[in-house]
């Protein structure tokens, strides 16, 4: 496990109390970053991860969510995160235009009272995968 130890905010005012710590713990990244490589298609992958067949990435245990829904082009997780991240959130994901080499894809994240609070797009290079 990689440990980070950050310092309190030296500018801490008296009435904070003493800083909070969290200890994240995450399996090996490279198991799943091996799969990914496997031939393993994008919603193979996806689904071997929901279904714990593939550990989750470690972003995954450090925010505190997992992928609940997983489809063609669509993809759900959901999380109630601790207090250092504060809300509990639902992100939908999903494929606007697949392409052979090039893919656009949409996010929306929703808060615990499913109002809509973030948004983002994002183009995403395909790399195929090992030949079998």
């Amino acid at each position: 496990m990689t440990e980070v130890d950050q310092a309190a905010d030296p500018g801490a005012a008296p009435g904070w109390g003493p800083p909070r710590a969290k200890t994240v713990q995450w399996y090996d990244p490279m198991i799943t970053a091996a799969a990914a490589g496997s031939g393993l298609s994008g919603l193979e992958f996806l689904r071997a991860i929901r279904d714990g067949k593939l550990p989750a990435p470690p972003i995954a245990a450090l925010m505190g969510f997992h992928p609940v829904e997983v489809g063609e082009g669509y993809v759900v997780f959901e999380g109630t995160p601790d207090e250092s991240v504060y809300n509990p959130m639902r992100a939908v994901g999903t494929v606007v235009k697949p392409g052979r080499r090039v893919a656009f894809s949409r996010a929306e994240i929703f808060d615990g009272a499913g109002r809509a609070v973030a948004t983002a797009t994002s183009s995403c290079l395909i790399i195929p995968g090992a030949p079998e």
